[in-house]
């Protein structure tokens, strides 16, 4: 037995043969978890660019005062 003939429905099943997306289904069917993935981790990343600002911030006066 071929691997196309594995791929064929048994005989007496009720379905036909799977058909293939095309191009354009397949980058459809892509984009809803690479929209997600981006939209958790755009933020987070923003969210953590300002909380290293906020820390230097904050540990300015004592690098300052360190240095005397």
């Amino acid at each position: 037995m071929t691997a196309h003939e594995n791929l064929q429905p048994t005989e007496g099943a009720n379905r036909a043969a799977c058909r293939r997306l095309s191009l354009r289904g397949e980058f459809l069917l892509a984009l809803g978890p690479t929209l997600t993935v981006l939209l958790v981790l755009g933020p987070r990343r923003a969210m953590t660019a300002v909380l290293v600002v906020l820390e230097r911030l904050a540990l300015w006066p004592l690098a300052r005062y360190r240095g005397r």
